[in-house]
């Protein structure tokens, strides 16, 4: 910033902006980059061979879009997130080694460990060559502590959570953390209040600007400006989660349903045939859960996708609103009110967007679910 003064007030937000430690010159550089590109979208052909056009500007938009999203998140939290994400992943993985090595046990000879695998240093030889009960027992208790491992580390890690998130003006509680967590569209939710929380830590010190500069119009449509990109920034994160939960989330799940429907079928008429089979009466149990918590899992997608169609909405309503006020803008207190009422809006917003949870109802039903979202995860990119 080549003015003085306007380099001092631009450092005095950026140092009062607590909400996750944003630069505060750096995402108002594209905000204006934004605003910019929104003025080309309307004055720009449409469509043309040579040159650019609007959609080149729809394109250009959404790439500061997206760069100044990643400025609003919090590096802390998403690195917190990876790390949870790899140790819950283990965890399950931890989980259905110890299943199979109990379903394993089921058949073998009722003897003790045998000399070969007590012998034998490494897990992985130790599998192979387990025969009899006792060494399952000895396999199946290296699971159970590893699992007791990860467990700790989680709890440990969700404290760390709550205490990041809790900084940035996001209150949830263990429980909560957990269950989001459990699920891509969770982490999304989580990640959108992050954004909110900044979003409303930014329009504040645009105020502040803005009314620090008195009646110069030019800064005062400057920051509208920004004002007016912010609104365009939330508009985009709205359409691209409820865009990804209709397209890719819940088709995913329709199908995961109907593939575990199918199996339930099958394993119907396998029981007809064979009524006191075991095997096949744990599947079944085993694929009706797998559906209950695929719904579940539905549910959870539909309530939040139709909060943010909620939230879109009024988005939609206030941006073209903030977009006729920068055009028509002629004192710089009119833009102040209005950047006072966008903060308003905002608030309400955020509360909209505050992510819900419902508690399983067992921890079968939990370990169903966390499985259900590790296929997703496979299907999505990230």
């Amino acid at each position: 910033m080549k003015n003085p003064t306007l380099t001092l007030l631009l450092i005095t937000c950026s140092a009062s902006l607590t909400a996750a430690e944003v630069d505060f010159q750096e995402i108002s550089g594209l905000l204006n980059e934004g605003m910019a590109k929104l003025v080309d979208k309307e004055l720009l052909p449409p469509d043309r061979l040579f040159g650019r056009d609007q959609q080149d500007a729809t394109s250009e938009l959404n790439e500061i879009i997206e760069e100044s999203l990643f400025i609003l998140g919090s590096e802390a939290y998403l690195q917190k997130r990876d790390d949870y994400r790899k140790i819950e992943t283990a965890l399950l993985a931890e989980q259905m080694l110890m299943a199979n090595k109990v379903e394993r046990r089921t058949f073998a000879p009722d003897q003790g460990v045998t000399l070969q695998t007590r012998m034998i240093p490494t897990k992985s030889l130790k599998n192979i060559v387990a025969t009899t009960k006792g060494d399952y027992d000895l396999l199946i208790d290296v699971h159970r502590r590893n699992i007791d491992s990860f467990e700790s580390d989680l709890l440990s890690m969700r404290e760390d959570l709550s205490s990041v998130l809790a900084d940035l003006g996001i209150i949830l509680d263990l429980d909560e953390i957990e269950f989001l967590l459990s699920s891509k569209t969770g982490e999304d939710l989580i990640s959108m209040s992050v954004a909110f929380e900044n979003v409303k830590a930014v329009t504040e010190q645009l105020g502040q600007l803005t009314a620090q500069t008195g009646e110069n119009i030019d800064y005062a449509k400057r920051y509208y400006g920004m004002f007016v990109v912010l609104h365009e920034l939330l508009l985009h994160m709205q359409q691209k989660f409820i865009g990804e939960t209709n397209n890719v989330i819940l088709p995913q799940l329709d199908a995961f349903r109907a593939e575990a429907q199918d199996l339930i079928s099958q394993t119907r008429t396998l029981i007809r045939s064979n009524p006191d089979n075991a095997s096949l009466k744990a599947n079944l149990k085993a694929n009706e859960l797998t559906v209950e918590a695929i719904d579940a899992y539905k549910a959870f997608v539909i309530e939040h996708r139709n909060r943010a169609v909620e939230a879109e909405a009024i988005i939609k309503k206030e941006a073209r609103i903030a977009r006729n006020t920068y055009d028509t803008v002629n004192l710089s207190s009119n833009v102040t009110l209005m950047i006072k009422n966008g903060i308003d809006t905002f608030q309400t917003l955020a509360a909209i967007q505050m992510p819900t949870v419902a508690p399983f109802e067992n921890k079968d039903l939990e370990r169903e679910f966390k499985k259900i979202n590790v296929r997703l995860r496979e299907g999505l990119a990230y």
